[in-house]
């Protein structure tokens, strides 16, 4: 679920951002904001994996 919204909260972000940069200004939208969030972005596709691999073995254990 993480995965799922930031890809689209990453997405929907660029899009305003170079709606912005390329047509009329977007308000309060600095590109350094889009840094912060894709390197969040980026620790939460790197940390998923190993997190549902955490939760599945534990769901193994708590089942036997």
């Amino acid at each position: 679920m993480a995965l799922a919204i930031m890809v689209a909260d990453v997405c929907v972000n660029t899009a305003t951002y170079l709606a912005g940069y390329f047509g009329p200004p977007v308000p309060n939208m600095v590109p350094l904001h889009l840094l912060d969030q894709a390197l969040f972005g980026v620790f939460v596709f790197v940390t998923a994996p190993l997190a549902y691999r955490l939760l599945r073995a534990d769901a193994r254990q708590a089942s036997q």
